[in-house]
């Protein structure tokens, strides 16, 4: 069995086949919304592997040869620190990243559209980065 976590403020309901396909399950984690100014990303960063982490635990008692995926979508600096306490907590979980095609048009008015397709997961191998 495969699960994502998907920690974003993208709800998967809202994504096509193509992105959920090889998922048996999908849990959404809203990313928490950071002021600009905020100054505290650690103790942000903390909390919300906290809340990750008690995810796969509780997935992972359900499911014992559960293998866990986990996409962080967000501000970049709790981002970063939030896998990489993930990965050193829980080095055998699959930190993952949303590959995307983006397509722009510009409108006779100059505006700009962009529309983004979903391409594949990439794994982030950050066990390299923790040795």
């Amino acid at each position: 069995m495969k699960a994502l976590i998907n920690c974003s403020n993208h709800p998967s309901e809202n994504w096509g086949e193509e992105q959920k396909n090889g998922f048996e399950e999908i849990i959404d984690v809203a990313f928490p919304q950071i002021s600009p100014s905020e100054e505290d990303i650690l103790d942000i960063s903390n909390s919300l592997a906290k809340k990750l982490l008690f995810i796969v635990k509780e997935l992972q008692k359900k499911h014992p040869l559960i293998e866990v995926c986990l996409y962080i979508a967000g501000e970049q600096a709790v981002t970063t620190i939030t896998s990489v306490i993930v990965a050193q907590e829980k080095p055998l979980i699959h930190i993952v990243t949303a590959t995307t095609q983006r397509n722009v048009t510009y409108l006779p008015s100059g505006e700009k559209v962009a529309k983004f397709e979903f391409g594949l997961w990439r794994d982030i191998p950050l066990f390299c980065l923790l040795h």
